[in-house]
């Protein structure tokens, strides 16, 4: 099995990264190219997932016990929170999700 990338991958990366080096700003710029599990170079700035996603969910929908129970630790950089996919024969690979249409009566 051949890992490496096609060149017109290798192009579409190139892309991608000059874009982002052109357009990210704030918070976001200081923080090119930090992630992943192995790199805790940016810990004080990883609850962006708790704050920004899960946390606007709790305030908008959740129960004041739940708020009172998760947001504090959140807000602390206690807790972290992510972002996961699971779907049918593809798990968390999103580039392995598939989808069918069936017929149903005349719709």
């Amino acid at each position: 099995m051949d890992l490496r990338f096609a060149p017109e991958e290798e192009e579409f990366r190139d892309e991608v990264r000059t874009w982002l080096d052109e357009h990210l700003v704030g918070e976001f710029r200081r923080y090119l190219g930090v992630g992943g599990p192995s790199d805790d170079t940016a810990w004080d700035w990883a609850g962006v997932h708790g704050r920004n996603l899960f946390g606007p969910t709790l305030l908008h929908s959740g129960t004041e016990e739940q708020r009172l129970r998760f947001l504090p630790p959140i807000t602390r950089v206690e807790e972290f929170w992510g972002q996961g996919f699971s779907e049918p024969d593809a798990g968390s690979d999103l580039a392995g999700v598939r989808t069918r249409a069936e017929r149903d009566g005349d719709e």
